[in-house]
């Protein structure tokens, strides 16, 4: 049997995937939702309903306790702390083990730009065209 694909990911990260507030640096929420989504996910796709559900139904698995956290009052100026004593204050890790999820994709980032946006004009760089 195959041991799975693993990757350490902070509280903060899954709390801002659980939450829908950045406890973190972007980058690091995005390489963790881009790790729990098992696929590429472009920033558009992270205002789509949709993803934001499945993503999150995937972090609580691996995180349960995040459902639990009280984003209200958090600020620029103390959500670091606010993520600590929450960690602290269940005894929870401050990082966790997370194997890799495998999935596909549904849609292209580009037709999931062309469903959220309406239509509206997308640009689309492609190298073969001068």
């Amino acid at each position: 049997m195959k041991t799975p694909e693993t990757k350490t990911i902070s509280y903060a990260a899954l709390l801002t995937i659980t939450s829908g507030r950045l406890l973190c640096d972007f980058s690091e929420f995005h390489e963790a939702v881009e790790w729990i989504a098992g696929h590429p996910v472009w920033t558009h796709e992270l205002a789509d309903p949709g993803t934001v559900a499945e993503l999150r139904a995937a972090a609580l698995l691996v995180a349960p306790k995040c459902a639990e956290f009280d984003k209200s009052g958090i600020t620029k100026d103390n959500y670091r702390e606010r993520v600590v004593e929450f960690v602290e204050s269940n005894n929870l890790p401050h990082f966790v083990v997370v194997p890799k999820r495998e999935a596909t994709r549904v849609e292209s980032p580009m037709e999931s730009a062309e469903r959220m946006f309406g239509g509206k004009p997308i640009v689309e760089v492609d190298g073969d065209e001068a």
